[in-house]
């Protein structure tokens, strides 16, 4: 996994919607404010009883968003890759 730099994080960004209506300017105070995080495969990194910190866009790879039923069955809500 490589690290993006701000150039490369702000490149994505305008190609990326809603963020592609942003204006340059916009675009690059919002990258200067953010941060990138490297997530492990099948490491949780939220849980529906904690509160929103931000909006989170996936750069790379996919993240599932799941619930578990009372018997522990998985229930695959979403499938967001990256974009």
């Amino acid at each position: 996994m490589h690290t993006q730099t701000p150039i490369a994080i702000t490149e994505t960004l305008a190609r990326t919607h809603p963020f592609d209506t942003l204006a340059r300017d916009d675009l690059e105070r919002l990258v200067a404010g953010s941060r990138v995080c490297h997530y492990a495969r099948q490491e949780i990194i939220g849980h529906c009883s904690s509160h929103g910190e931000g909006v989170w866009l996936v750069l790379e790879g996919e993240v599932k968003r799941f619930l578990l039923s009372p018997s522990g069955a998985e229930k695959i809500i979403q499938l967001a890759g990256a974009g």
